[in-house]
């Protein structure tokens, strides 16, 4: 994506500001360096499950809910 920016002339984090779904390796060694959200898989997933058990035994579900994720800001967000 940077370098598609990039190659249309969008400088980034000037004109843009760009942030990646996952922080990955990838993303971390970038140039620039994108800014990533760090979602937590673990606790996202148990969650999920414990709505849809709740949903199968025909029980409300105890629904939306939140669980933690970080922003691992980087040179792709700093102005």
């Amino acid at each position: 994506m940077r370098r598609g920016l990039k190659a249309r002339g969008v400088r980034v984090p000037a004109q843009t500001m760009v942030v990646a779904g996952s922080d990955s390796e990838h993303a971390r060694n970038s140039r620039p360096a994108v800014s990533a959200m760090e979602l937590n898989p673990v606790n996202s997933s148990a969650a999920l499950l414990d709505i849809l058990q709740s949903l199968i035994a025909g029980r409300p579900a105890e629904a939306p809910r939140l669980t933690r994720a970080r922003f691992r800001p980087r040179a792709s967000t700093r102005r």
